[in-house]
């Protein structure tokens, strides 16, 4: 079964790079564009910090990792807050029949992948804030020794 294993971390790492190339990609040719000026500016860059924040589904955080929580809190804001940003240029100087088509293809992009960052981190949150787990010692008699229970001989 470790060939099947392998295999299935395989599939998973693809995945997880072909995501990233992606938001990349968005990313990369968002800040072209809106460096000349363009409309697909912001249109590419919103898509592409959407699809960050989505990454936050997942949740790495154990019971009682409060530090590690702020950390993923403070990286996880980067994205919304530029997703927010680039909503005024977005809707600036366009017509109203325009700007009401470009809101709702938003709100249809952002629902699924915003859902899905709001449940990444209050998971996140939860699980930090939770108690730790108490620590447990071993007492002697207790699994496999590495020394002989037989009294020396001298």
């Amino acid at each position: 079964m470790a060939g099947v294993g392998a295999i299935l971390m395989l599939i998973a790492l693809v995945v997880v790079l072909a995501y990233a190339g992606l938001a990349g990609v968005l990313a990369i040719t968002g800040l072209i564009f809106l460096w000349r000026r363009s409309r697909w500016g912001p249109r590419c860059l919103i898509t592409a910090n959407l699809l960050s924040m989505a990454f936050f589904y997942w949740s790495p955080v154990d019971p009682g990792q409060v530090v590690w929580v702020a950390v993923l809190l403070l990286f996880g804001a980067a994205p919304a807050v530029a997703v927010v940003l680039l909503v005024w240029p977005l809707l600036s100087k366009v017509r109203a029949r325009v700007w009401i088509v470009e809101l709702v293809v938003l709100l249809v992009i952002a629902f699924p992948l915003v859902s899905a960052y709001a449940y990444g981190i209050e998971a996140d949150v939860a699980a930090g804030l939770a108690p730790a787990p108490p620590l447990v010692a071993a007492a002697h008699g207790c699994g496999g020794s590495t020394a002989s229970t037989a009294p020396e001989k001298l």
